[in-house]
C-alpha cells in the first residue's frame, strides 16, 4: 500500500516507522525542516518538506510515489491542517483520508471535506485507562466483538499456579475452558503460546477470556484484582484533561495533582467533582497527604517518560494499588513494566492500530498494538474464499508466530481449541508477529489478485 504521513511528530514517526517495517510504501510530509531532518537521519523513509494542507506539496509525494496514493494520514497537532489536508488529498484523487481532530467541536460536517475517518488518540488512550482503573491490577483490557471477548494481560506474580507447568495442563487446573493464553512477553521477546510453553514469574502474559472470567484469569496470573473508587491523575497534558473527564463521567473519585497553578485552577473549573491540588506531584510529601491504598489508581499522564516514571515509582512506596504511567519509549516500558509501573500507555500506539485496520486487508475491524511488543491482534471476518473455510485449526497451516485467540460465531464467542472448525463469516481474534501478518492475511481473507 502506498501512503502519504502528513506530521512527524511523536504520532506520525511511530507511524512512519511502524508502516515502513511493515512493507508499506510510505512518504512524510513535515512542515518543519529540523524535524524532517531528524527523521530522515533515523528512518529510511522520503521525507518532503512542507505544508500537508496545500496542493502542491502534496502533488510532489504523489509523483514520487508514482501517481498513485492509496491513504493519507494527516497527524499533525493541528486540526486545521489535518482537515485541510484530507479535503486537499480527496481532490487530488486519494479516496481514503484519516484526520486526528482534536476538538471535538470541529467533528461534525468533515466527510464533506474529504476526511472519511477520524482519529483521538487522547480519547482512545483515555477510554483504555478508563478500562484499567474498573480492573486495577491488569496491565491490558481489550474488548473484541462488542465485548464478547476479552484480551487481558499482566506481569505474573510468584503465586501464579500457572508457574514452571506447560500450557497443555491449564485444564487440570480448572474445568472452564473459558480462557486462552496466546502470548508471553518475555526479556523483550514475544513467545506465542503453544503446549509446551511454560510461565515464569515476571512473565508478561496475553490470555483471552470471556468477560465472566476475567478476574477467575486474573488469579490464574497471581493478580488481585479490584475495583478502583479514586484515581489520582498527574501530568500538565491534554491526554491527563481527558482522562480526568471521563472519569469523573464514570463517578470515580479524582484528585488532580499539577505544580502550575494556572492549569490546576482549570481542571478545577472544568470539573466540579474533581479536586485539584498545586503541588509537585513526584514529591513523597504530595502524595503521601493523600494516604493511597488498594483502593487507589495513579495515572502519570505527563509528556515527559522519566517524570511519569518517578511520580508511578513514589506512588508504589506510598501504597497505591495501581500505577500506570504514560510511556513514548518502548525501552522504557520493557525496563519497568512490573518493576514500580503496574501497566504502560500510549496514544501513539492507539493510534497505530486506529489506522492499521484500513492498511490490513479484508474486512478488518479493530487492531490492537502493545507497548512491549511489536506483534498485533488483528479482528477480521473470514472471507468467503479463506482456504483455512472448513478445516479444524488443528489441520490449519498457521505460522508458527502467530495463533487463533478467539472466534465470534452467530453472536457467540468461542476460545477454540484444535478440533475447532473455521466457518464462513466466523469474526477471529489473530494474534501475530509482524513478519506473519501476510501470510494470516490470506489464509483467512484469500490470497491478493
Amino acid at each position: 500500500m502506498k501512503i502519504i504521513i502528513v506530521g512527524a511528530g511523536a504520532v506520525g514517526s511511530y507511524l512512519a516507522e511502524r508502516l515502513s517495517a511493515d512493507g508499506q510504501d510510505v512518504v512524510v510530509v513535515e512542515a518543519n525542516p529540523h524535524t524532517a531532518e531528524a527523521l530522515n537521519s533515523r528512518m529510511d523513509v522520503l521525507t518532503i518538506t512542507g505544508n500537508g494542507a496545500g496542493q502542491g506539496v502534496l502533488k510532489e509525494a504523489i509523483g514520487a510515489m508514482g501517481d498513485s496514493v492509496d491513504l493519507l494520514i494527516a497527524v499533525t497537532d493541528q486540526d486545521g491542517v489535518n482537515a485541510l489536508a484530507c479535503h486537499s488529498a480527496t481532490t487530488l484523487g486519494i479516496n481514503q483520508t484519516v484526520a486526528r481532530i482534536s476538538d471535538s467541536a470541529l467533528r461534525s460536517g468533515l466527510h464533506n471535506m474529504g476526511v472519511k475517518v477520524v482519529i483521538d488518540p487522547d480519547e482512545a488512550t483515555a477510554d483504555e485507562l478508563l478500562r484499567l482503573v474498573r480492573l486495577s491490577g491488569l496491565s491490558e483490557h481489550w474488548e473484541f466483538a462488542d465485548g464478547r471477548l476479552l484480551l487481558v494481560g499482566a506481569i505474573v506474580q510468584p503465586s501464579s499456579p500457572l508457574l514452571e507447568k506447560p500450557l497443555r495442563d491449564l485444564p487440570t487446573l480448572s474445568k472452564r475452558r473459558d480462557f486462552l493464553v496466546v502470548a508471553i512477553i518475555r526479556d523483550g521477546d514475544t513467545l506465542v503460546a503453544r503446549g509446551n510453553t511454560r510461565v515464569q514469574v515476571g512473565d508478561h502474559v496475553l490470555m483471552m477470556v470471556a468477560p465472566r472470567d476475567v478476574q477467575f484469569a486474573a488469579k490464574l496470573l497471581g493478580i488481585k484484582t479490584r475495583i478502583a473508587t479514586r484515581a489520582v491523575v498527574t501530568g500538565d497534558s491534554r491526554l491527563a484533561r481527558v482522562a480526568i473527564r471521563k472519569l469523573s463521567e464514570a463517578w470515580l473519585s479524582v484528585t488532580y495533582i499539577s505544580a502550575d497553578r494556572v492549569i490546576c485552577r482549570k481542571v478545577a473549573e472544568d470539573n466540579p467533582r474533581a479536586l485539584a491540588i498545586c503541588d509537585d506531584p513526584a514529591h513523597p510529601n504530595t502524595l503521601g497527604r493523600l494516604d493511597l491504598g488498594e483502593r487507589d489508581a495513579l495515572l502519570a499522564l505527563s509528556e515527559d517518560d522519566a517524570n511519569n516514571a518517578l511520580v508511578c515509582l513514589v506512588s508504589k512506596a506510598l501504597g497505591v494499588q495501581m500505577a500506570v504511567a504514560r510511556l513514548h519509549n518502548q525501552h522504557h516500558v520493557e525496563l519497568l513494566e512490573g518493576r514500580g509501573i503496574d501497566a504502560a500507555v500510549s496514544p501513539r500506539l492507539l493510534a497505530a492500530g486506529s489506522i492499521l485496520r484500513y492498511v490490513r486487508r479484508g474486512v478488518v475491524h479493530s487492531v490492537v498494538t502493545f507497548s512491549d511488543s511489536d506483534a498485533e491482534a488483528i479482528e477480521l471476518d473470514v472471507g468467503p474464499e479463506s482456504p483455512a473455510v472448513g478445516l479444524r485449526m488443528m489441520d490449519i497451516d498457521l505460522p508458527t508466530g502467530s495463533m487463533v485467540g478467539g472466534i465470534v460465531r452467530n453472536m457467540s464467542p468461542i476460545l477454540p481449541r484444535g478440533d475447532t472448525m473455521i466457518k464462513p463469516g466466523d469474526r477471529i481474534i489473530v494474534f501475530s508477529l509482524p513478519e506473519h501478518i501476510t501470510t494470516v492475511e490470506n489464509l483467512f481473507h484469500g490470497e491478493e489478485k
